[in-house]
């Protein structure tokens, strides 16, 4: 389960009016000031997103040694513990199949991110999650052992470090990383008005695969993203954004 940051969509709602005519009228001009909101709104998402960008960037690292992981670890369990997400306990076997990545001040560690690589262990978006199609499932479990997908499994930022851009760097490092290694696909377990907050905000694609149930403190279902579909959807609709998390030397 992570907590990324959050972009909030507007919302609209249409009055009904009794003639065809005010009908007709009414829902032109609400067609028209839903559309300018959507504008306005993904342009308040755009003008963030490139001050986000333009703030200090963080050092990146893939963590392999013990006193670095155990430093990112112990953050991770700060903030959920904070935060009040659930129990980590959970998540204590998948570390020796997890991938971690770290955002440093200094010697510092001010953010992490665990990735759980789909084997030997299922992950628990597989485990413990209800999926839709019985058919996909079973094909997710087949691509994890072929390495092909993996959990984007927690994410935690220091306190005083929120609203900095450590979320998207970690993103951005551990998703070319991720392409490096063939992985093809990443999913999340998440509460799904937010996955359809961030997809909205960063142009991610992931899409839900399974019915919402209590989870770790939320009411959390399964997506999934597949790489493909990023690149695709974040060049065409976010190019400045795209240019920077695929592209721009890290």
């Amino acid at each position: 389960m992570m907590n990324p940051q959050e972009v909030n969509p507007d919302s609209n709602t249409d009055a009904g009016i009794s003639s065809k005519k005010s009908r007709v009228g009414a829902g032109v001009a609400s067609l028209t000031l839903k559309h300018g909101s959507e504008r306005v709104r993904r342009g308040l998402e755009d003008a963030a997103l490139r001050r986000i960008i333009r703030r200090q960037g963080f050092e990146i690292r893939h963590l392999t040694g013990r006193e670095e992981v155990a430093q990112a670890l112990e953050l991770e369990l700060e903030v959920w513990r904070e935060k009040d997400y659930g129990d980590l306990e959970d998540y204590k076997k998948y570390i020796p199949q997890s991938i971690i990545f770290a955002a440093f001040d200094g010697d510092k560690c001010v953010g992490m991110n665990r990735l759980f690589s789909a084997y030997p262990e299922i992950p628990p978006f597989l485990d413990v999650m209800p999926i839709f199609d019985p058919t996909l499932k079973q094909n997710l479990i087949e691509a994890g052992k072929n390495l092909k997908i993996e959990e984007f499994g927690t994410v935690a930022v220091a306190k005083n470090y929120r609203g900095s851009r450590i979320f998207l760097d970690i993103c951005r490092v551990a998703f070319r990383d991720a392409t490096a290694r063939g992985i093809e696909a990443w999913s999340i377990i998440m509460e799904p008005d937010r996955v359809r907050q961030m997809n909205s905000g960063l142009a991610f694609t992931f899409e839900q695969i399974g019915p919402a149930t209590n989870y770790q403190g939320g009411d959390c279902a399964a997506h999934i993203m597949h790489f493909s579909d990023v690149r695709r959807h974040m060049s065409t609709s976010k190019p400045d954004l795209y240019d920077w998390f695929v592209n721009q030397p890290l």
